[in-house]
């Protein structure tokens, strides 16, 4: 983050005060690891209408985000904070990357979003954080763990045949989905803390797209603007 630094000189027209301060400035800046809450509150029905239903209450969903210096911002699975295996403190998204409990002078902590498709650990996204609107699109594939149409234990959901061996793609027992989510951002320029509105479409779920809505409220976990694959 760049640091700018001058000499504030304070005087009146008299000429009897003449102060000189030392000051400092960090343009705003929403670098980081971020930790989103969301709280769901409208769902649409299964007949394509354009309105959601308010929900009986607010389902939560979690995201976890990164911002780099540049660039748009990605969702990350799981990300472990701590001291690296180089020595700095960093953010990475293997633990490979991150010093074990008890070799480093930092305890290492790992976040979790269990809610995204398990075969990656990052999705790349657009817009950036803080202002206006920042958008993902991301697809749980058909024999995803996290699909909700796969049970590992079902033999009607369990995407295996009668001899237990893997189906093939387009002979599966569930149905890839596709989501896309978006944050549209509603906080002040330079705040420390990000709130907004959030919305998102299930395609896969339902013969229409499904519309779900709601708010969020997003806490900095870190500052460390560089992501470790």
């Amino acid at each position: 983050m760049t640091l700018y630094a001058s000499i504030l000189r304070i005087r009146d027209s008299a000429g009897l005060t003449d102060v000189r301060l030392g000051v400092s400035a960090q343009p705003a800046s929403y670098a980081g690891l971020w930790l989103c809450d969301v709280q769901v509150t409208g769902v649409g029905d299964n007949q394509g209408h354009a309105t959601t239903i308010a929900t009986s209450r607010a389902f939560p969903l979690q995201f976890l985000m990164h911002q780099g210096s540049s660039g748009s911002p990605v969702l990350v699975r799981q990300v472990f904070l701590g001291q690296l295996t180089t020595g700095a403190m960093g953010v990475a998204t293997t633990e490979s990357h991150v010093q074990a409990s008890g070799t480093s002078t930092v305890e290492p902590a790992r976040f979790y979003s269990p809610m995204l498709p398990a075969d990656n650990t990052s999705f790349p996204g657009s817009g950036t954080l803080g202002s206006g609107k920042a958008e993902w699109t991301f697809t749980h594939a058909y024999d995803d763990s996290v699909n909700p149409f796969v049970h590992q234990y079902h033999p009607d959901h369990d995407n295996r045949d009668a001899k237990l061996k893997p189906l093939a793609a387009g002979k599966e027992e569930s149905y890839s989905v596709e989501r896309t989510c978006t944050f549209t951002f509603s906080n002040a320029p330079g705040s420390t803390s990000l709130s907004g509105t959030y919305s998102e479409t299930l395609t896969g779920l339902n013969k229409v797209p499904i519309a779900v809505t709601g708010t969020f409220t997003m806490r900095r976990l870190s500052e460390i603007d560089t992501l470790t694959p």
